[in-house]
């Protein structure tokens, strides 16, 4: 007897179409989503073109960042102002009018970038695979360096090396466009003279940005003046307080306020001491002293504590508290965007300036701007004239005296005590030392350090105008195209 039975059904059926169906689904909404994020991605990647090539929103950004760093004026102040105050003077010194400045020169900046870098791909200076390979081999080394050597995470090494406004992988790719400029740049150099005139101006208009003053420095260890005690509220305790345990903290007070000018008026008795004996051409033997005293430490057998046994000044320095003291024994360099730190330091040098025989030196105080001109250029002419009238073999440079600086805050306290001399001035008369193995036709085309570095400067500055009259000359082939204004100002936006 058949028996009739329904077909059973394969279990899952409906759940694989299901399945299809929603793997469908999604397939068309991944395919919407990336297709989205393509336009989206596609219209916010650049906001300009030039010549029909992109002008990358991070190239741009990199311009604008320049521009604004250039473009804002530090008020009267603003070294002293706290983070608060520094950002309210720059939020206040941007207008609307200066942000737009800004815009139109980042965008001109990056215009003649993407130029740039299509005129030198034209003429032929495009990077070969293995100068492109070398070029982002240096980003990665500088990568390396500061998080290996630094201590820096990854993201903040990235942030360093790009400036913030572009990632890795961005950063090489401008590298590479940048360094194909420079490759064009180099090639158009080879065309162009510069005569010691030309270079002599751009030294005299401001001496100071080229030459560097090299010297020493002893930093005498001044104490902190120990601050008036206060009560539980946070008040200063006065001296006719009644309360007897607010009266002891008002008396150990008295005393350590007592030690601290007693070591001030020591150590300022010491520098007296160390300026006579060494500007007097003598040695000068350093004690190890007890500064509230001011009398010679002893050791266990009674001998006197010596730090430096008639010493000059370069042995002195070794045992100052000026920053790594025993090792470069004070030394210093300003001038040429040197800086020692202290400002007072900086601006009492850069006032020296070499003697007419150029085996000494002579202090010359700040003048007008009129007046300094004319004067400079008179000096450094006749040092010149004099120098290629003498011939010395080895010139034996007598430093500068000793010269000491105080610096106090604004109640008058001592707060820091210094002993400077120059030792030595690289300037634009400076003669190359010869080698043996030059030979005598080339001597004379040999350059020092400071007029390298002008030459170097001139020859940039006429290479960069020989492309942007480049750029000038092909008319509107390299004018900006495709403006994305709506994006200009959402990236202007995110800067403040």
């Amino acid at each position: 007897m058949a028996t009739n039975l329904k077909a059973k059904k394969k279990k899952g059926t409906y759940d694989n179409k299901l399945i299809l169906w929603i793997s469908a689904g999604l397939a068309a909404f991944v395919i919407l989503v990336v297709g989205i994020f393509a336009i989206v991605t596609y219209s916010t990647n650049y906001v300009a073109k030039v010549n029909g090539d992109k002008i990358y929103t991070y190239e741009y950004k990199f311009f604008l960042q320049k521009a604004i760093a250039e473009k804002f004026e530090e008020p009267d102040g603003y070294a002293d102002m706290t983070s608060k105050e520094k950002e309210d003077a720059f939020n206040k010194f941007f207008t609307d009018e200066i942000k737009k400045e800004c815009q139109a020169e980042a965008l001109e900046e990056a215009r003649k970038f993407k130029a740039s870098y299509r005129l030198a791909v034209n003429a032929g200076f495009k990077l070969t695979a293995e100068e492109r390979a070398n070029a982002k081999a240096y980003v990665d080394y500088q990568l390396n360096m500061y998080t290996s050597q630094y201590g820096l995470d990854a993201d903040t090494a990235t942030y360093y090396i790009t400036g913030g406004t572009m990632n890795l992988s961005e950063y090489k790719d401008y590298s590479i466009r940048q360094a194909a400029i420079e490759k064009y740049k180099t090639e158009l150099k080879k065309d162009y003279e510069v005569t010691e005139d030309e270079m002599k101006e751009i030294y005299d208009e401001d001496p100071n940005e080229y030459r560097t003053l090299s010297g020493r420095v002893y930093k005498f260890a001044i104490p902190t003046k120990p601050s008036v005690p206060k009560d539980k509220d946070g008040k200063e305790i006065s001296k006719d307080t009644t309360d007897e345990e607010l009266k002891k903290e008002y008396t150990k007070y008295e005393e350590s306020l007592k030690e601290y000018e007693q070591k001030v008026a020591n150590f300022i008795k010491l520098c007296d001491e160390m300026e006579a004996a060494i500007n007097a051409g003598e040695k000068y033997t350093l004690y190890d002293r007890d500064y509230v005293t001011y009398e010679i430490k002893k050791d266990d057998d009674g001998k006197e504590v010596i730090l430096v046994q008639d010493g000059d000044f370069e042995a002195l320095c070794a045992m100052s508290s000026w920053t790594s003291a025993s090792s470069n024994k004070g030394v210093i360099t300003v001038g040429a965007g040197n800086e020692t730190g202290v400002e007072e330091i900086d601006e009492y040098l850069l006032q020296m300036q070499w003697n007419e025989t150029r085996d000494g030196f002579i202090f010359v105080e700040e003048k007008d701007e009129e007046d300094k001109k004319e004067d400079d250029s008179a000096s450094t002419s006749s040092a010149s004239e004099e120098k290629e009238d003498e011939e010395k073999e080895e010139d034996k440079i007598t430093p500068s005296k000793l010269h000491k600086i105080e610096i106090k805050n604004d109640d008058g306290d001592l707060t820091a005590l210094y002993l400077v001399r120059v030792e030595n001035i690289d300037d634009f008369d400076t003669e190359v030392e010869k080698k043996e193995d030059d030979k005598d036709e080339d001597a004379e085309e040999k350059l020092n350090n400071v007029q390298t570095g002008i030459k170097a400067e001139i020859l940039e500055d006429k290479a960069v105008a020989e492309l942007e009259e480049k750029i000038k000359d092909a008319g509107k082939k390299y004018a900006v195209k495709s403006k994305k204004q709506e994006r200009l100002d959402e990236i202007l936006a995110d800067m403040f």
